[in-house]
């Protein structure tokens, strides 16, 4: 993705009835630049590697915020761990077995979830779809093994 300015940053986090400070623009600007789905701990020690002093809980506050707020959606991933999405339209998600990355798969999925919820009796407002198999790098990877 581009780089983003820091004048949209603050207009986002304005709009979304934030106060604009050092460490939420840092989370929102790699949020935005990083599209690799990190998880609140990822996020700490990118900031710390940029000098910043934050605890992992001011993380997972900034981070709440940004999700009660539509800024960024959580993915809960089987292995139970919490990762971040700045893409917060509907789409479905692959997580690789072998390296743990996760990657978004561009297909709006809620008209089936909808559909079959619907089927049943019930009302579907949201939903996440995670395919788990082997990435196309870990493929490369075990093929040259």
């Amino acid at each position: 993705m581009n780089a983003v300015s820091e004048k949209d940053l603050e207009r986002i986090l304005r709009e979304k009835g934030l106060r604009v400070s050092s460490h939420r623009l840092y989370i929102l600007k790699f949020l935005m630049e990083n599209r690799i789905h990190p998880t609140a701990d990822d996020i700490k020690k990118a900031m710390d590697k940029q000098g910043y002093r934050i605890s992992l809980s001011s993380v997972y506050n900034i981070l709440n915020s940004f999700v009660e707020r539509g800024i960024v959606q959580e993915l809960l991933i089987e292995d139970g761990s919490v990762r971040y999405d700045i893409n917060t339209s509907p789409h479905a998600h692959f997580k690789c077995i072998k390296c743990g990355r996760v990657y978004d798969i561009d297909v709006d999925i809620m008209p089936v979830l909808k559909a079959t919820a619907t089927a049943d009796g019930h009302e579907a407002i949201t939903g996440q779809l995670i395919i788990y198999g082997v990435c196309k790098y870990c493929k490369e990877e075990s093929s040259k093994n």
